[in-house]
């Protein structure tokens, strides 16, 4: 008899694969294992990935650590906890499914591979551009899109004064919400919505823009742009772009315009996002050429642009760093 697909097992088990999902470059671990990893010898369920323990694949459903209560109903929120307060007890309303590793700030298990908190030098570079020695004391900083709050957690380590995160996905929000309290983040502040939205309505001013693996989930990434060029004189990227030679997903080109900036936009479609989906908060998602991306930010007037790193050949395709900022504005 086949065994059942763990999807979150797959890509707990597979961390180069929960990227890809999370770039848009597959729609599940699924459709990932479907094209490439059955014939990759890449394990379907629990049961097939190495060091994983005999039974059925249920170990990312219920709790593992010691004192865990032995129900595991279909909502995790429809429970009582047994258990004394503890950092383990707060990680574990969302065990196996994380994509980030929190064992190293937090001492805890059942989380993911990313290293997010840890290892991820995006905040640090930011700060070297945008701050004074390294350092963003006295900023408002503006995070679009934190995740599960790795990079906000490092950014408030890096002096920020306060920093603002809005999120689209409910449980990348009360994710960072159990990192907020776990690690006893006092300078920040989660918001759950639409980052269109937010900037739209006129949130004020920011010292800068934290802007790291949203641009490429948006169905219209320039819009972003223009709408981060009126918060903020400095702006921290990184993202994916289009480049035809390396790219694993069916793109369709559209011709588009905001304010006076005509571009291509290599659009595709997600699939099923019931399942480990981390990406945009639409149906679509619009990936820019590189100098089509440079181009923008330039037109919006950050036009002074230092591409920090350029990686065309990555696996869930070609991404690029890079610091805008108008002209004069740096301190």
């Amino acid at each position: 008899m086949e065994l059942p697909f763990d999807e979150v097992a797959y890509l707990r088990a597979n961390p180069d694969v929960a990227e890809a999902v999370k770039a848009g470059q597959f729609a599940s671990g699924r459709q990932h294992y479907d094209l490439y990893g059955r014939s990759e010898g890449r394990g379907r369920a629990m049961d097939e990935l190495p060091g994983a323990p005999a039974g059925p694949p249920q170990a990312a459903a219920a709790p593992a650590s010691a004192g865990a209560p032995a129900d595991s109903p279909a909502n995790p929120f429809m429970r009582f906890e047994q258990r004394p307060p503890a950092a383990q007890v707060a990680v574990d309303i969302f065990r196996g499914r994380w994509a980030s590793d929190l064992s190293a700030v937090l001492g805890v298990d059942g989380t993911g591979n990313v290293p997010l908190f840890q290892g991820d030098d995006r905040p640090l570079l930011a700060a070297n551009a945008f701050g004074k020695d390294g350092r963003l004391d006295g900023q408002d900083v503006l995070e679009l899109g934190p995740l599960e709050g790795g990079h906000t957690y490092q950014l408030e380590r890096l002096g920020a004064k306060t920093i603002t995160a809005v999120e689209a996905s409910v449980e990348a929000f009360l994710k960072c919400l159990v990192v907020k309290e776990t690690l006893g983040l006092q300078r920040s502040r989660f918001l759950l919505g639409d980052v269109i939205e937010y900037l739209a309505a006129g949130p004020g001013r920011f010292d800068l823009v934290f802007c790291s693996g949203i641009l490429y989930h948006m169905p219209d990434p320039v819009a972003l742009i223009r709408l981060i060029s009126t918060v903020t004189d400095c702006c921290f990227v990184w993202t994916h772009y289009y480049d035809p030679t390396n790219h694993n997903l069916n793109h369709h080109a559209r011709v588009h315009t905001v304010d006076n900036f005509t571009t291509t936009y290599w659009s595709h479609v997600y699939g099923d996002k019931s399942t480990a989906f981390w990406g945009g908060n639409k149906g679509e998602a619009s990936w820019l050429e590189k100098s089509s991306l440079l181009d923008a930010f330039r037109h919006f007037g950050l036009g002074q642009i230092e591409v920090v790193r350029d990686d065309q050949t990555f696996v869930n395709g070609p991404n690029i760093m890079l610091c805008a900022s108008r002209p004069g504005a740096r301190r």
